[in-house]
């Protein structure tokens, strides 16, 4: 619970203090990307593939909505369909989102 609650923490943080660099001009990275460390991922289609506040996430949105979407951390899984795979808050979580709805909430 400790680690869960210190990694939600950061997520809303990290974000805060990357648009602060931005705006302030102390920083090289890319404007409008938020908290992406260590994500690797592709985005074919309409939505996000590893959106903010993706903490070393793996995978690929392929069609409409979000894969590995905002605060999935350490998650693995692709999103292919329309809607969610391993989305808001899935913490530590692995698996694919083939179709409509929500997989791994």
């Amino acid at each position: 619970m400790k680690k869960i609650v210190l990694a939600l923490l950061a997520l809303f943080i990290l974000p805060c203090v990357n648009a602060y660099a931005i705006d302030s001009g102390t920083t090289n990275s890319s404007p409008y990307q938020l908290a992406d460390n260590n994500s690797t991922g592709s985005g074919n289609g309409t939505g996000t593939a590893n959106g903010m506040g993706g903490v070393n996430s793996t995978g690929s949105g392929n069609g409409t909505g979000t894969a590995n979407g905002m605060g999935g951390v350490n998650s693995t899984g692709s999103g292919n369909g329309t809607g969610t795979a391993n989305g808001m808050g899935g913490v530590n979580s692995t698996g694919s989102g083939n179709g409509t709805g929500t997989t791994n909430y």
